[in-house]
């Protein structure tokens, strides 16, 4: 839901708006942000709406361009397989499995969003 607030700014009259857009995926923080400068209560409407639809579309659009732990394994795992013998192959998935995927701590995380604090949390456990 979306807050409308007019303000005087050098004698003018406009509009400024703040609105909730949802949860981050990653963080489950909420998303707010605030926009001003508009002339009219109509035109802050517009654009908060307009902000609404990019964080919806956002995370469907930009789902084909980022990358999940899982992906980028499953990406680099056959040209890797090329590299080394059955063996070094057998070990290195088996680390994967046991150590990298384990309880499903990177399952659905992408890749940009991991930060040192998340990466030292996951190698404590």
């Amino acid at each position: 839901m979306a807050t409308y607030q007019q303000y005087t700014k050098n004698g003018v009259k406009l509009w400024k708006a703040q609105v909730y857009l949802g949860l981050d995926p990653y963080t489950h923080k909420k998303v707010t942000t605030k926009r001003a400068g508009f002339k009219t209560k109509k035109e802050a409407q517009k654009a908060i709406n307009q902000l609404k639809l990019d964080f919806e579309n956002k995370g469907k659009i930009e789902k084909s361009n980022i990358i999940t732990f899982n992906d980028l394994y499953e990406q680099w795992l056959p040209s890797y397989t090329n590299t080394v013998s059955q063996a070094t192959l057998n070990k290195v998935t088996a680390m994967f499995n046991n150590h990298v995927f384990v309880k499903g701590a990177l399952d659905g995380v992408l890749v940009e969003k991991v930060t040192l604090p998340f990466a030292q949390k996951l190698v404590n456990k």
